[in-house]
């Protein structure tokens, strides 16, 4: 079908040295991939006993495309991964090197403070690595409650209270109180919130402000409990608002604030909400600050 589809329309589905090879009887190797149309296919063929001095040969293509996706993935992910780790082993490695040859007991004090922070962000990072890997390969699974939202998360804000004033900003919690209770693992669904109210910490200047609020919706034939967490930050920019559930990204505001992180925050969260059968949304605008919102089935 594809065959008479491409002669009907005039369009060459294989290159020319590649069907010199199959008119002359050679069969192609193992490792023979053709691209058709956008798609990847692997070509199997054997020797097709015919009388006399004729030859032929059987030719099958098999559709590796999905196969060929999850290689670049896979490269792209363990090149993502060590440029992640170079920074801080090499930063630890200089480090280490300084404080060993330092006799100055201030100096000293200030590697080792960096030493700590570096070795922080890599536990942290192979922390985050670790329960990336366990979320793909379904090994963490939600312990799905019904959850009273509203207490959740005035508990999450008290508790970050003293954070948000050691750097001048004002956190505070609106709940609507007739919300009915969410579907969801309460101890997953804290890291989420946990992640983005450390991003609000991260990306908002002092004086401004952090709210993380709750809601109930009816949209798109469902029933949803909502989370918010907004902030007065410094925002995302629309090009960079596609890519932010991305892993390892980090935007152009990481560079401007220097604000921690490993770049999987949120692709951690994306990932645990979406196995709760919920979504997240996001509003921002450079200099307008950010806000995120968690979609939760509703228990009605």
């Amino acid at each position: 079908m594809l065959l008479l589809q491409a002669e009907q329309q005039n369009i060459e589905l294989f290159d020319p040295e590649f069907l010199d090879q199959l008119q002359a009887g050679t069969a192609p190797g193992e490792k023979t991939i053709q691209e058709i149309q956008g798609r990847a296919y692997q070509v199997l063929a054997s020797p097709l006993p015919l009388p006399q001095t004729q030859t032929g040969l059987i030719v099958v293509f098999q559709d590796v495309t999905h196969f060929r996706d999850l290689d670049r993935m896979k490269t792209k992910f363990v090149s993502d991964v060590s440029h992640e780790l170079r920074t801080p082993l090499t930063n630890l490695s200089l480090y280490l090197d300084l404080l060993a040859l330092e006799t100055e007991e201030r100096k000293r004090t200030r590697y080792q403070a960096t030493l700590r922070r570096e070795t922080n962000r890599l536990t942290q990072l192979i922390e985050d690595l670790l329960l990336m890997s366990r979320l793909e390969s379904k090994r963490v699974r939600a312990d799905m409650q019904e959850v009273d939202i509203n207490r959740l998360i005035e508990n999450l804000v008290q508790d970050r209270i003293p954070m948000a004033l050691q750097r001048n900003l004002e956190m505070s919690v609106k709940i609507t109180p007739t919300i009915p209770l969410a579907l969801a693992d309460p101890r997953l669904l804290t890291q989420v919130l946990s992640n983005l109210l450390t991003n609000s910490l991260n990306y908002t200047l002092a004086q401004g402000c952090i709210q993380l609020s709750s809601d109930y919706q009816s949209k798109d034939g469902g029933n949803w409990v909502t989370i918010t967490a907004q902030d007065t930050g410094v925002g995302i920019t629309a090009e960079e608002l596609p890519h932010i559930f991305e892993r390892f990204y980090r935007g152009s505001a990481s560079r401007r604030t220097g604000a921690p992180g490993t770049g999987l925050g949120l692709a951690i969260s994306n990932e645990i909400i979406e196995q709760m059968g919920g979504h997240i949304t996001v509003k921002s605008k450079p200099g307008q600050g950010s806000s995120f919102t968690v979609w939760l089935q509703a228990v009605l």
